[in-house]
């Protein structure tokens, strides 16, 4: 039995908003501009380390952390009450008992810090990308649907870009 559906239910069914990031600076601006109910992190990241932002997370907001090397954890569960390890290779089936336990009647947005994109298309319903020059985008779907959005934005651009570059001038002599 694929653990991906249930997670993705599991949110449906509550309702829950997705907000993702890759970095820790991701994570941690997330953090910074919004509400969460609860903070799913990989301590492994592609830039930084989830543990910036467990650290940064409000100490009354659960946390669950993705970890292969349960030592990682083992400070952050002591520093933080509403902290719980899930080990990698990790079962979603797992994920969602530890969420509905943390989480109880709790309905918002619940942060997730991953790197594994595979992850993020199976259980996110919309994603925030940081864009550069300090703008963010929100794109429907995971993180495959943000690449096609992304690339179509891509597109329009540089549509528009050759329509409106103005025209050569050229002199007969």
């Amino acid at each position: 039995m694929s653990v991906r559906r249930p997670l993705v239910k599991f949110l449906e069914m509550h309702e829950f908003a997705v907000v993702t990031a890759e970095t820790s600076d991701q994570g941690l601006d997330a953090l910074r501009r919004n509400r969460f109910v609860a903070a799913v992190v990989d301590l492994r990241l592609r830039r930084g380390s989830g543990r910036d932002v467990v650290v940064a997370t409000p100490t009354d907001m659960p946390v669950i952390i993705f970890s292969g090397v349960p030592s990682e954890s083992a400070e952050l569960e002591k520093l933080r009450p509403r902290t719980r390890l899930i080990e990698k290779p990790y079962s979603l089936v797992l994920l969602v008992e530890t969420l509905e336990e943390m989480l109880g009647d709790y309905a918002g947005t619940v942060l997730l810090v991953s790197h594994d994109r595979d992850f993020l298309d199976c259980v996110v319903t919309s994603l925030v990308a940081f864009e550069g020059d300090g703008r963010w985008a929100v794109y429907a779907g995971g993180y495959s649907d943000m690449v096609a959005q992304r690339g179509r934005g891509v597109e329009a651009r540089a549509a528009t870009t050759k329509t409106a570059a103005p025209k050569a001038a050229t002199e007969k002599s």
